[in-house]
């Protein structure tokens, strides 16, 4: 990126925003960091796509259809319950769209919070025995070690996709977090996302997640990048 993009970019986004991408923890709330976007977007992804698919694999062990229109997700059973009218949305959604209404479109059509919905606190007694099969990787398949850890990867998807800052002290809290929930589900997929996060990074992943990035150097490091791109 020449400088003259970067200016532009400043432009458009504002004077808060950062071409290093390193937001200050001291910067307003409405600041705004591309590179942090960068690096974190695709784990969040990654999280979501592994919750989406080892809980509705969990889920279909759990709640076998009899018949080829029945699902955990066709017919949701009473342990739904608490989650069952957004089931009911993302069907309303798929008939609006004129869309045949399946077990597979109703999965795509889902979004983070369902799944994560599905995660809480209050689900330990309920569903969690059934979902925690999805984590078969964590020790003790413990939901203290998964709920909290997609509860702030959720907090951070949100401030991701409302354009407000997530301060750099967190970022390697967040990548352990998001390396850690698919570890559970799938540690073979863990080495190549922390190779895709890394070649984007200004944090690396196998950071230790109380080490602080070098701000200065990084900023100067970044700053340098972007303009001879």
């Amino acid at each position: 990126m020449h400088k003259a993009r970067a200016e532009a970019l400043r432009q458009l986004v504002g004077v808060r925003y950062t071409v290093d991408g390193l937001c200050s923890d001291t910067l307003p709330p409405t600041s705004f960091s591309v590179k942090v976007v960068q690096q974190l977007w695709p784990l969040v992804m990654f999280v979501e796509l592994g919750l989406r698919n080892h809980v509705d694999l969990a889920l279909r062990h759990r709640y076998p259809g009899v018949r080829q229109d029945q699902s955990w997700l066709l017919t949701p059973p009473a342990a739904l319950v608490r989650v069952e009218h957004r089931i009911h949305k993302a069907r309303s959604q798929l008939v609006r769209r004129r869309l045949t209404v399946t077990h597979e479109a109703l999965v795509d059509q889902l979004p983070f919070g369902f799944w994560s919905a599905l995660l809480a606190r209050k689900n330990i007694n309920g569903l969690w025995p059934d979902v925690s099969h999805a984590f078969a990787h964590a020790p003790g398949r413990d939901w203290h070690l998964v709920g909290p850890r997609v509860s702030r990867v959720v907090s951070v998807r949100n401030k991701i996709a409302h354009h407000e800052a997530v301060e750099r002290s967190r970022v390697p809290h967040i990548i352990a977090d998001g390396l850690t929930l698919i570890s559970y589900m799938a540690p073979a997929a863990v080495e190549p996302i922390q190779q895709l996060l890394d070649s984007t990074s200004f944090v690396r992943s196998d950071q230790p997640p109380d080490a602080k990035p070098d701000g200065a150097a990084a900023s100067a490091e970044s700053a340098r990048s972007l303009e001879q791109q």
